[in-house]
């Protein structure tokens, strides 16, 4: 510990922040508080940033407030300078002179957004809700996030809803199926996110704000034979393969037996554990996690298939109401080749079903 006297409050914030620059490394938060409070008017304006920051760090809970602060400003600004964040913040607020209080109170405004997002709060997010999920929870991309942030508190509830539809699916083509560079899919989503706030500033309508956001999309969005031409290699993981088959098991069904998400049972054709009644066991290996050897089905017709033969599975996918698994009644055996021909099939209905901005 090391005191150091001075003789202002000023002082002492200058004294925090010149630390920083000198190799004590201090986190974005950290800096910017201490910034906010420094250049604050008075002391009044001091304990009104103090209350707005205590009550963000009190919403965000253990989450990631940094992140926060970062998607936040790339949702208004775009990327970011090899500088830094912190740097950013404190050029753009001094630019612009906008006063410590009001920037504490965007930050904790928008915080509450961001933690909608999150949560996946249904109150806030409606039939969005899905969307949001498969972007965050289950595709796993978290350069979504800025988008979802702009269109949340620049849109309509409806038009969010198809802000969010287009956003995951692009995220499925782009990501999941077409494999190309992520950072491509970063690069559009944050310049969507700025180009929906600066049409909101602009005071234009929501529909004109997603066309802009749309428009920036779009290019980015994998053609269909890109999609399904990468179907026949598509490895994923649970989370991913949960998500879509259990969407391209919803496209199967009527409109009044959807499945959700978090209740498809993600089934394995091929077991994770086979058993003795697998001859081709060695060869079948590298795809249990392939996407042409995945179904959904109830957990306890997914418990009584376990790790059976393919013929004692298909007594307990004779069982399912699902259509998907349905469809594996009109296979005789299986092998490498009803795999990659079975991913084939699916690509061209998930090719409809996410078919991008």
């Amino acid at each position: 510990m090391v005191a150091i006297e001075v003789q202002s409050e000023d002082d002492a914030f200058s004294i925090f922040e010149t630390l920083n620059d000198r190799g004590l490394r201090l986190s974005v938060p950290d800096l910017l508080l201490n910034y906010l409070m420094r250049t604050a008017e008075n002391s009044a304006a001091r304990r009104q940033i103090r209350d707005r920051w205590d009550a963000m760090l009190e919403r965000m809970g253990r989450r990631d407030i940094d992140a926060f602060l970062r998607h936040m400003w790339l949702s208004k600004y775009g990327d970011l300078k090899a500088r830094g964040l912190f740097r950013e913040i404190k050029d753009k607020l001094t630019t612009n002179k906008v006063k410590s209080v009001d920037f504490a109170d965007e930050c904790a405004t928008e915080c509450e957004s961001y933690v909608s997002l999150l949560d996946l709060d249904e109150k806030i997010l409606g039939k969005a809700k899905r969307n949001v999920a498969g972007l965050i929870k289950y595709v796993g991309i978290a350069s979504s996030l800025p988008l979802l942030l702009s269109a949340l508190r620049c849109l309509s509830s409806s038009d969010f809803q198809k802000l969010s539809r287009l956003a995951v699916e692009l995220a499925v083509r782009h990501s999941i199926f077409a494999n190309l560079n992520p950072s491509d899919l970063e690069n559009a989503f944050y310049a969507a996110a700025r180009a929906i706030r600066e049409s909101h500033e602009k005071k234009v309508s929501s529909k004109k704000c997603l066309a802009a956001a749309r428009a920036i999309l779009h290019k980015y969005n994998p053609s269909n034979n890109q999609v399904e031409a990468a179907a026949v290699s598509l490895i994923v993981t649970r989370s991913q393969g949960q998500y879509l088959l259990s969407s391209i098991a919803n496209t199967m069904q009527s409109a009044t037996g959807e499945l959700a998400v978090d209740d498809a049972n993600l089934e394995h054709i091929f077991p994770l554990n086979p058993s003795n009644e697998w001859t081709n066991a060695a060869v079948l290996e590298p795809y249990k996690w392939h996407f042409g050897n995945l179904t959904v089905l109830s957990t306890r017709l997914n418990r009584n298939a376990a790790s059976s033969g393919f013929s004692t599975k298909q007594k307990q996918y004779a069982k399912s109401e699902i259509k998907l698994t349905q469809e594996l009644l009109k296979v005789k055996d299986w092998n490498i080749t009803e795999i990659l021909k079975r991913a084939g099939d699916l690509s061209k209905i998930a090719a409809k079903v996410w078919s991008g901005p």
